[in-house]
C-alpha cells in the first residue's frame, strides 16, 4: 500500500511542476517530458488497474493502435531541435506510460499485474545460500 502512495505522490510533484510551467508557457519540451515522468508514477497504482479493466474490454487492435500512435507521436514531437511539443503533446505524454503497460492486456492477453505477481512469488521463494566456513 505504501508503494501506491509513493507513486501517486511522485506523480503529483511532477504534474504540479509541469502544469505550472505550462501555464507560464515556458519550455514546452521540458513540460512534455515532466508530464511523461509524472505518467510513470501512475504505473502500478490503482489507475493502472482501472485502465487494465477498460483495456481488457476493448478490442486489442484498437488499444494497440492508440498506444503506438500516442507513444510514437509523443517521442517524435519531443525529438530534435525542430520539436513541435505543446500542450497536446504534454497531455498525451502523461498517458503514454500507462498505455504502454496496459497494451499487452489487449494485444497479447497478458495481464501485467499477473506477471508482476509471478515475479514477486518467484523472488520470495528464492533463498539466499550462505557459504560454509572452512577451517
Amino acid at each position: 500500500m505504501g508503494q501506491i502512495f509513493a507513486g501517486l505522490s511522485f506523480t503529483a510533484v511532477f504534474l504540479a511542476i509541469a502544469i505550472a510551467m505550462m501555464r507560464r508557457r515556458k519550455a514546452p519540451r521540458i513540460v512534455a517530458i515532466l508530464m511523461f515522468i509524472a505518467g510513470c508514477g501512475l504505473v502500478g497504482s490503482w489507475f493502472q488497474g482501472f485502465a487494465t479493466r477498460i483495456a481488457s474490454v476493448l478490442p486489442g487492435a484498437l488499444v494497440g493502435f492508440v498506444a503506438v500512435i500516442c507513444a510514437v507521436g509523443f517521442f517524435l514531437d519531443c525529438w530534435g531541435k525542430q520539436n513541435k511539443a505543446g500542450k497536446s503533446t504534454a497531455i498525451i505524454g502523461f498517458f503514454v506510460p500507462l498505455l504502454l503497460t496496459v497494451m499487452p492486456v489487449s494485444v497479447l492477453g497478458i495481464n501485467p499485474n499477473d506477471l508482476v505477481q509471478g515475479v514477486r512469488d518467484i523472488t520470495q521463494q528464492a533463498q539466499v545460500v550462505n557459504p560454509g566456513h572452512r577451517n
